[in-house]
């Protein structure tokens, strides 16, 4: 390949997009990961990577999702634009919260 071409917002977007509809067990993770590698993510990239915390079987999940919100929350504090969370951003949080409370009612039912 080109050594001088880097992927811009578009193909980082179109991968976390890709991880967000995975069934893999990692596959939040690795959003999440590509997210940190963007140069500016855009609200759509934050709420992909919230979607797939949403989707994921992390217990840890929601408040994976609820850090992300935050740091989307205190980048437009500091100014920064483009990143506001909307609604389905705030939607997907709520469903993570939702997810983990499924699970932590499983978990209790078996114990």
């Amino acid at each position: 390949g080109d050594v001088g071409c880097c992927p811009d917002s578009y193909i980082y977007s179109s991968c976390i997009n890709a991880w967000t509809r995975s069934t893999e067990d990692e596959s939040a993770e690795r959003a999440h990961a590509l997210l940190e590698r963007m140069e500016e993510p855009d609200t759509i990239a934050y709420t992909s990577v919230i979607q797939a915390y949403a989707r994921s079987s992390r217990r840890d999940a929601a408040e994976k999702a609820e850090l992300l919100l935050k740091h989307m929350n205190e980048l437009v504090a500091d100014g920064s634009r483009g990143v506001a969370p909307n609604f389905r951003t705030v939607n997907y949080v709520l469903q993570a919260f939702a997810r983990k409370a499924t699970f932590d009612n499983q978990y209790a039912e078996k114990a």
